[in-house]
């Protein structure tokens, strides 16, 4: 029971080994803590994470962006496709888009002789 208390109690490695060593010699605890080993706690310098005002205003942040429109679906035809879907089971190949021509020669009238 001792042992799952210390555990789960928030005590530093020395208070632990403390409260060990008392236990087996069946001493008491000490009423107060000894004062903290000989190493100096320094407090770090941080710099602020926060700007000013004047540079918030000054960058992009509050500009909004220009709207650019997705692409926009027909949707007459996604209803078809999908009315043909549930009426079939199954989707209909798609027709692959016309492919351009090869553009054509235009006869001058003159003969080209190589």
């Amino acid at each position: 029971y001792s042992s799952v208390m210390k555990q789960e109690s928030r005590l530093t490695n020395f208070q632990r080994k403390q409260i060990s060593q008392n236990s087996k010699n069946r001493t008491d605890l000490p009423v107060t803590s000894p004062p903290p080993s000989k190493s100096v706690h320094r407090p770090r310098s941080y710099v602020s994470g926060k700007r000013s005002a004047a540079s918030c205003r000054s960058g992009n942040s509050y500009s909004r962006e220009k709207f650019r429109p997705g692409p926009t679906r027909d949707l007459e035809k996604e209803k078809r496709r999908l009315q043909d879907i549930l009426s079939t089971g199954a989707e209909e190949p798609r027709e692959a888009p016309p492919e351009p021509s090869p553009p054509e020669k235009k006869d001058t009238g003159r003969l080209h002789i190589i």
